[in-house]
């Protein structure tokens, strides 16, 4: 092939190049959506991915249980909430009664062994508990619990291999 028919098929493929480009629609306009109407007060907000969101726009299986089933409940602690979230699960271990497991989808720590790790991440306000006895104690005034389903660990870090709890005050 000669040099002169390579330079020519350079040169209409970069023109072919520049063209596509330039008849290219603009990606990155501006969103033109209207604003959306804030009367809505049934709307749920969460803060699964670290942003608040509402529960409809979140790309992660959660449960959220607001302040208002809280109260109806009775719950005392997040034991008392595994009847209002499907799939979390919190007991004690079989050796005592202060060995405390989480579980979500059934996945949890196989040994109430404190020197084990939770596959549930529980965090309390963005504070990690290491333990799920330490979620226990008496919980303040709650305005939210989000039972994350499935791992969470980009998010929530280590230990959330079956799941994350965070519960918002």
């Amino acid at each position: 092939m000669s040099s002169k028919k390579l330079g020519w098929k350079i040169l209409l493929s970069g023109a072919s190049l520049a063209a596509m480009g330039a008849l290219s629609p603009a990606f990155a306009q501006n969103n033109t959506a209207p604003a959306r109407n804030d009367q809505n007060s049934d709307e749920i907000i969460v803060t699964a991915t670290g942003r608040a969101a509402a529960l409809q726009d979140v790309p992660v299986a959660v449960t959220a249980i607001g302040a208002g089933q809280v109260e109806n409940s009775g719950a005392h602690d997040l034991r008392d909430l595994t009847q209002l979230a499907p799939s979390f699960e919190m007991g004690t271990g079989q050796s005592n009664s202060s060995g405390t497991i989480a579980r979500v989808r059934g996945i949890g720590t196989g040994s109430d062994n404190p020197g084990f790790d939770g596959a549930v991440g529980i965090c309390i306000d963005g504070v990690y508990r290491a333990r799920a006895g330490a979620a226990l104690s008496d919980p303040p005034e709650l305005e939210r619990v989000d039972t994350l389903r499935g791992p969470q660990g980009t998010l929530f870090g280590r230990n959330t291999s079956s799941g994350a709890i965070n519960v918002v005050t």
